[in-house]
């Protein structure tokens, strides 16, 4: 216990952290992103409003959720170190089991990601396209009216904003079974571990000390 819950405090330290760094990068990209938009050369391509608005806002929160996850991969790792440790000293089988075996759920985990990362970025895309639809009829809207184009601009926008829902439905249905695997298999790799640890202890190998300490070291990993 006494162990899981110095683990417990610094990985909420780390967070902690990683929610700092992310507030202030975020403004600091959004402020980034408005002066290259308002610099006479800052931007290559002219881009839309609508577009202009979505990098400013939806785009600086992904990137700047990256030092989010940096922050807290590192307290994963400082974790995982520190209890791997622990069972090395418990056990040298049980300590190699978890290092290899987190190894092959880190790589199988990353597998799963690359077609959630690529639905991703067609979502942002598709959520640019409709704010840059939407932007340009309300700024046009005395012209648009003048010309009768009402149906036009709304059949548009409809297009648009249904490519940005099925970009986000995608999204969101992949990363509902992205959860559900990782799920299955952090349960399926504790169990198995909790159960190597009773074997043992079943043996005679080590006391019920160090199997209740291995059980909740599982636990927390």
């Amino acid at each position: 216990a006494g162990v899981c819950g110095v683990l417990s405090v610094s990985s909420q330290r780390s967070a902690l952290a990683g929610v700092r760094v992310y507030g202030h990068g975020e403004h600091d990209l959004r402020q980034l992103a408005a002066g290259r938009m308002l610099h006479p050369r800052g931007m290559p391509l002219r881009r839309g409003v609508g577009e202009v608005l979505s990098v400013a806002t939806s785009d600086t929160y992904r990137v700047a959720g990256v030092a989010w996850s940096i922050a807290q991969q590192a307290a994963t790792m400082g974790a995982l170190l520190f209890a791997s440790t622990a069972l090395l000293l418990i056990s040298v089988p049980l300590g190699v089991a978890v290092l290899v075996g987190a190894a092959l759920v880190l790589w199988g985990m990353q597998a799963l990601a690359r077609p959630l990362e690529r639905l991703g970025m067609i979502e942002q895309a598709s959520v640019a396209g409709a704010s840059e639809v939407a932007t340009d009829a309300m700024a046009g809207l005395r012209i648009i009216r003048g010309l009768g184009a009402e149906d036009e601009v709304t059949r548009r926008y409809r297009r648009a904003s249904a490519a940005s829902l099925e970009g986000a439905v995608a999204t969101a249905r992949k990363l509902v079974t992205y959860d559900a695997v990782s799920q299955a298999v952090a349960v399926a790799y504790l169990g198995a571990l909790a159960f190597a640890a009773a074997r043992l202890a079943a043996q005679g190998t080590i006391t019920v000390g160090p199997l209740v300490t291995v059980v909740a070291l599982a636990q927390f990993l």
